[in-house]
């Protein structure tokens, strides 16, 4: 028999991934708000790239010494930053591929965050991390938070999502990241709304909303699954207008979508399309949930 393997819902454990731009500053906000809330601790990393060498045959990359002491007095100021600010923080600054040290950092240091900034580059088709954003989400077993250029700075001291919005299909995947979304919500006393696709036979499990909600059911605690509190929103298409315009007129300060789900496609991050648009445009961050059956 499989079964999912929920992540946590309390964020003890954060590591925000950063380059030190402008949408990180918004992504680090939401982390320290976070790790306030939960008295936890903050692992900042900075990612020091190889940089190219075009006197090298075929553009190979190098590491730059003095390159690579910049970067890492930088990424120490920012740690005795946070530290001066009364919060547990540790930062880092490994050399190599942004996805790959920061999926390791945070499998080293246990994290149960990751928080990442977004900003749209040549229209909306290359953001901060670019593709990396996906291999980082497709690495890690852990939620991802994505903090986009639409999205507010956190209100202090701690920010508490009050309206969340799950995104979701009528599958067995989609079922366990409702039930994940539903115990987030009840933790810190928010409203969930679910925005909720009808899809084709072949890619749906349950024949509708109601054995859909039943199955929900079956997966949370007893004592708050006799009377779950489903707003249910459905959706024709997986445009990711539905999913910002829905965001806007119910004032959601949290949308959570699942890693590889059907809905929206990750490996589109690279070709254009919906996750662009909708990390872009949304007017929250976004929380990636992976659901994994062992």
């Amino acid at each position: 028999m499989t079964t999912a393997v929920a992540p946590a819902t309390t964020f003890s454990e954060v590591l925000i991934a950063t380059d030190f731009g402008q949408e990180a500053d918004r992504a680090l906000a939401y982390a320290k708000s976070i790790v306030r809330a939960s008295q936890g601790e903050l692992l900042l990393v900075h990612v020091a790239e190889p940089v190219p060498h075009i006197t090298i045959p075929e553009a190979a990359l190098f590491e730059d010494p003095r390159h690579a002491q910049r970067e890492s007095e930088q990424t120490d100021a920012a740690g005795d930053a946070l530290r001066a600010e009364g919060l547990r923080a540790t930062a880092l600054c490994p050399f190599g591929g942004v996805a790959e040290e920061v999926a390791e950092a945070a499998r080293n240091r246990k994290a149960n965050l990751v928080v990442v900034g977004t900003h749209g580059r040549h229209g909306l088709a290359r953001l901060f991390f670019g593709s990396q954003a996906e291999s980082i989400a497709h690495a890690l077993q852990i939620p991802v938070l994505i903090v986009g250029p639409k999205a507010p700075f956190p209100p202090p001291p701690h920010w508490r999502p009050q309206n969340i919005l799950c995104v979701t299909c009528p599958d067995k995947k989609g079922a366990h990241l409702v039930a994940y979304a539903y115990k987030l919500a009840k933790e810190h006393d928010a409203q969930l709304q679910i925005a909720y696709r009808d899809t084709a036979e072949e890619h749906k499990d349950y024949a509708d909303w109601p054995e859909f909600r039943n199955a929900i059911k079956e997966l949370l605690p007893f004592e708050i699954a006799a009377k779950p509190n489903f707003h249910v929103l459905f959706v024709e298409d997986s445009e990711s207008n539905s999913v910002v315009q829905t965001a806007l007129s119910r004032q959601v300060d949290l949308v959570i979508l699942g890693i590889r789900h059907q809905f929206i496609d990750w490996s589109l991050l690279r070709t254009g399309g919906n996750i662009p648009r909708l990390l872009t445009e949304a007017p929250c961050p976004l929380l990636a949930v992976p659901i994994q059956f062992s």
